[in-house]
């Protein structure tokens, strides 16, 4: 089994899911299969694929076969026989490190791989797993980033590449809910922002952005600002024929 697959199913059975793993569904294989118990009922099920590329993102359309692929939902709907006479619905969960816009998959819930793996890291313990993946990341918890390793990894160096691998990983609404509590990033943003060269587009931008208040308020700063500049031209004029 994939080393990811392992991380979700130990990820899913620490939420209480008993898995299954890679089922035979004709051509094709679903990857897993989640089911939660209250008592002797079933509560809930995910039907969940995992797909995590170091190299590329595949096409949409591609995510969604493995979800609408011939014979997998009546295997699944087999399967679930087994517990209970009878399953209608379930949630198709994709667990990715691709970048997908949401809603790009109609029904099925998306959740960032980085997200289940920081949380299985933070939970692990030391025990004993036969599990090799799950060994190795109890190897790189444990043994690798004490904290003697990691001050001698401090140089500025490594510094940048960690901040760099940081940046590529972060979503969209991520680097913008960072950046926009910080001034000075803000302000620098703004000042590196293409739209800087068309004015009219920054000023629809803007004007779009702001409420009604908002856009009245920075009228206002906007004139002082202007006033400001024209006395200083003003007294510099005036300071020149004393």
């Amino acid at each position: 089994m994939e080393a990811e697959k392992s991380i979700v199913r130990l990820w899913l059975e620490s939420k209480g899911f008993f898995t299954i793993g890679d089922i035979n569904a004709g051509k094709s294989v679903i990857d897993i299969l989640a089911v939660k118990f209250s008592g002797r009922e079933v509560e809930q099920v995910q039907h969940i694929e995992v797909s995590c590329s170091l190299k590329g993102e595949l096409p949409v359309s591609e995510y969604k076969k493995r979800f609408d692929g011939p014979g997998i939902k009546r295997k699944i709907a087999e399967v679930l026989r087994q517990y209970a006479s009878s399953i209608e619905n379930w949630e198709d969960v994709l667990i990715t490190n691709a970048s997908i816009k949401s809603g790009a998959l109609e029904g099925v819930k998306i959740v960032q791989f980085s997200t289940i793996l920081n949380e299985v890291m933070r939970g692990l313990d030391t025990q004993n797993y036969q599990n090799n993946t799950i060994r190795t990341l109890q190897l790189v918890k444990y043994a690798y980033l004490r904290p003697d390793m990691i001050r001698q990894l401090q140089g500025k160096r490594f510094r940048r590449e960690l901040k760099n691998i940081a940046i590529e990983h972060l979503s969209l609404d991520e680097m913008v809910r960072r950046v926009s509590g910080d001034e000075s990033a803000v302000e620098k943003v703004l000042r590196r922002c293409e739209l800087r060269a068309d004015p009219k587009k920054l000023a629809s931008l803007i004007k779009r952005i702001l409420t009604t208040e908002e856009r009245k308020v920075l009228s206002e700063e906007v004139m002082t600002a202007e006033q400001k500049r024209k006395r200083r031209i003003k007294e510099k004029k005036l300071s020149s024929f004393i």
